[in-house]
């Protein structure tokens, strides 16, 4: 659709003719089907879940703002992003439905970047929901989240920048060894 709406955009826009409502109808298309995209998780950040019951109805938003971080670059500054951080964060810790554990290892691989614990914690999120049969097993999550995890940091449009611990799980992730790397 957004596709569509450019080449008419072009189009219309160097003809020698310029068509002043078909300009407007155009350009107001393509704004209204780019921001429907948008996801705002800001009003997410500031929810608190009283029992397993409450968090079990936002199950679906969880995923949501996982596969919202992992669809992002790392960018301290996007407060939709970090508000989507904090909303998963305390989806994790409330939920009774998911168990999740979160290494100590993983803190090496972002010592000069404290946002990849959060795009980590959306892997373990994304994993475990999109693997019901798995989310039991902490070995399978766990080589589930880290292969989604390197996968993500492995992407250079995600601006992650590696240090030498992370480097060498990118290598085994690329390598086909991840399950020996990690030892599981």
């Amino acid at each position: 659709m957004i596709m569509i709406c450019c080449c008419v955009f072009v189009e219309l826009f160097f003809r020698k003719k310029h068509n002043m409502k078909k300009f407007l109808t155009v350009t107001l298309a393509l704004f209204f089907t780019a921001s429907s995209f948008c996801q705002d998780f800001r009003p997410l950040a500031n929810i608190t879940f009283a029992t397993a019951e409450e968090c079990r109805t936002y199950n679906a938003k969880a995923l949501e703002a996982s596969n919202f971080i992992l669809g992002t670059p790392v960018n301290k500054n996007d407060l939709n992003r970090l508000s989507a951080m904090s909303f998963l964060i305390k989806w994790m810790s409330a939920t009774a439905d998911y168990s999740f554990e979160l290494s100590a290892e993983i803190t090496k691989y972002g010592k000069e970047d404290d946002m990849l614990v959060g795009v980590y914690m959306a892997c373990l999120t994304k994993f475990s929901m999109d693997n019901p049969d798995k989310a039991k097993d902490s070995k399978e999550v766990k080589l589930g989240a880290t292969k989604l995890f390197a996968d993500y940091c492995s992407n250079s449009s995600n601006n992650v920048r590696t240090n030498k611990a992370l480097k060498k799980l990118l290598d085994a992730n690329a390598e086909g060894k991840l399950k020996e790397f990690l030892k599981v």
